[in-house]
C-alpha cells in the first residue's frame, strides 16, 4: 500500500517522441484498412506480451525489465569491482528501496508497459493479428504488429454474401 508521503515522492516520467511508428494502410487485395505498428523495446527486455484494449482502440506492450536495471551487482558492477562502492552504500540501498514500488518480492522482475493509441479501431480477435519480434545485432529490440480493421461495407463482395441452396 502506498502512503500519502510515498505518493508525493513518486517520480513521473514523460518520454517525448518514443520510437514508435503507427500507420494505417489499405491492403491491396482486400481493400480493407490495416494498422501497422513498429515499437522499440528497452534492450534486454524479456517476456514481451502484446495485447489490445477490449474496444480495439489501443495496443499494450507489456515486458519484463532488463535484468541489469534491477540487479544491484549488475547495475553497479563497475564501481563495486573498483571498490569505489560497497553493496551497502546508501546509493545502492536507495535504488533497492525504490525497486520495492515496482515489484512484490526481491526475486521478481519489475514489469513495464507501453500504451499506444491506435489511429482507427481494429479487430480484437487474435486470429486477425500478426506479430513479429526482431532483435538486431546492435541490441535494438523491435516489435512489428499488423492489425486488421473492421471490414467496410463497400469491400464486401456479393459472392461473400450470396447463399446457395441444395436441392433434395
Amino acid at each position: 500500500m502506498i502512503t500519502d508521503s510515498e505518493e508525493s515522492q513518486r517520480v513521473s516520467v514523460t518520454h517525448e517522441n518514443q520510437p514508435v511508428i503507427v500507420t494505417v494502410f489499405k491492403d491491396p487485395i482486400s481493400q480493407n484498412d490495416r494498422v501497422l505498428a513498429l515499437v522499440t523495446l528497452p534492450s534486454g527486455a524479456k517476456d514481451v506480451q502484446f495485447n489490445l484494449s477490449p474496444d480495439g482502440r489501443s495496443a499494450i506492450v507489456d515486458y519484463e525489465w532488463p535484468k541489469a536495471l534491477y540487479t544491484m551487482d549488475d547495475l553497479f558492477r563497475r564501481w563495486i569491482d573498483k571498490k569505489e562502492l560497497q553493496i551497502y552504500h546508501p546509493k545502492i540501498i536507495a535504488v533497492q528501496s525504490e525497486l520495492e514500488k515496482f515489484r512484490d518480492t526481491v526475486d521478481q522482475a519489475p514489469r513495464g508497459s507501453i500504451h499506444i493509441s491506435l489511429p482507427i479501431e481494429v479487430q480484437t480477435a487474435t486470429s486477425t493479428w500478426s506479430k513479429t519480434g526482431i532483435k538486431r545485432t546492435d541490441g535494438v529490440m523491435m516489435l512489428l504488429v499488423e492489425l486488421m480493421a473492421h471490414q467496410k461495407a463497400y469491400t464486401v463482395k456479393q459472392t461473400d454474401t450470396a447463399l446457395t441452396f441444395d436441392s433434395d
